[in-house]
C-alpha cells in the first residue's frame, strides 16, 4: 500500500514526479504474490488507486546497492535488513522514524502490518502510512 500511496502522493507534487524513484521489496514476500484483496479494496475506495496489477517481490542486494533511502514499516524490518546487508545502516530507517526524525527504539516509529486482518485494519493502516507519507512528501519537498 505504501508504495502505491506514495507514488500517487509524488504525482500530485509535480517537481517530486521525476526526481525519486518508488520501488516496494520485502524481506519474506513471495515473488509475484498479489496484493490482497483488502488493499486492493481499501486503495481504490479512499484514493481511487488500483493495486489489481501489484506483484510482491523480495529485496535484493542490487536493491539496496541502488538505493539511497530505505523505508521500512517497522523497527522489526529495519533490524531484518540491518542483520541480512551490511554497511546500509546510514540509509535505513522506519518510515516514522524518518518523518520524525528520531531514531528511538518506539513501538509509535512502527506501522502495524494488516495482512490477515479485517477490512477496518487495512484502513486504519493505510490512512497511517498516508499521514506518515504526506510528512515524507513535504521533507522530499525541502531537500529541493
Amino acid at each position: 500500500m505504501a508504495e502505491a500511496i506514495l507514488i500517487n502522493e509524488l504525482k500530485l507534487n509535480v517537481e517530486l514526479t521525476d526526481t525519486y524513484i518508488v520501488k516496494s521489496a520485502g524481506i519474506s514476500a513471495f515473488e509475484g504474490d498479489l496484493a490482497s484483496q483488502n488493499a486492493i479494496d481499501v486503495l481504490n475506495t479512499i484514493w481511487n488507486l488500483d493495486l489489481r496489477a501489484h506483484r510482491s517481490k523480495r529485496i535484493s542486494l542490487k536493491d539496496i546497492q541502488d538505493s539511497w533511502l530505505i523505508l521500512t514499516m517497522t523497527r522489526d524490518h529495519k533490524r531484518n535488513l540491518l542483520s541480512i546487508f551490511t554497511d546500509i545502516d546510514s540509509k535505513v530507517f522506519t518510515l516514522k522514524e524518518f518523518v520524525e526524525n528520531t531514531n528511538e527504539d518506539n513501538y509509535t516509529l512502527d506501522i502495524s502490518d494488516p495482512y490477515g486482518r479485517n477490512l477496518t485494519s487495512y484502513k486504519l493502516c493505510a490512512e497511517d502510512i498516508h499521514n506518515a507519507i504526506d510528512k515524507l512528501v513535504q521533507k522530499l519537498k525541502n531537500k529541493l
